[in-house]
Parts: C-alpha cells; structure tokens; sequence
C-alpha cells in the first residue's frame, strides 16, 4: 500500500468513525483544508517526477469527490 492509499484509507476510516455532523466537518478540514493532507499532496505534485504524479494524481477525484459531497450535506 502506498502513501496515497494509506492517505484515502486514513481519511475513510475517520469519516466512519464520525458520530455527529461536526465530527465530519473536522475530518473534511484535516484532509481537504487549506493545510489539509490532501492540499498538501496536491500542491507537492509539481517536485515529483513523471511517474510518481501518475500515481499521486489519483488523489484528485477524492477532493473533487469530497469537496462536492460537503454541499450535499
């Protein structure tokens, strides 16, 4: 298992674990905020090499995913 699917993993665990709307919102900020893991990942795309942005790409739909999922709650 690589780093983005220990990442995806993580932050799938923690959203079911979730008892209260406000549990999900702090799950969403510590992965998709401003400093969130994901943000984070994404904006460390631009030092990898060819290769490895092929693989950490696949993070993108989840933000994309997530950050529309928080406007159907």
């Amino acid at each position: 298992m690589n780093n983005s699917d220990q990442l995806i993993q993580s932050a799938l665990d923690e959203v079911g674990a979730c008892e209260k709307l406000s549990d999900l919102e702090d799950v969403r900020v510590k992965y998709l905020g401003k400093s969130g893991s994901v943000t984070e990942a994404l904006k460390n795309l631009s030092k990898l090499s060819i290769e490895e942005k092929k693989i950490q790409e696949r993070l993108c739909p989840v933000k994309f995913f997530c950050w529309n999922f928080q406007y159907t709650i």
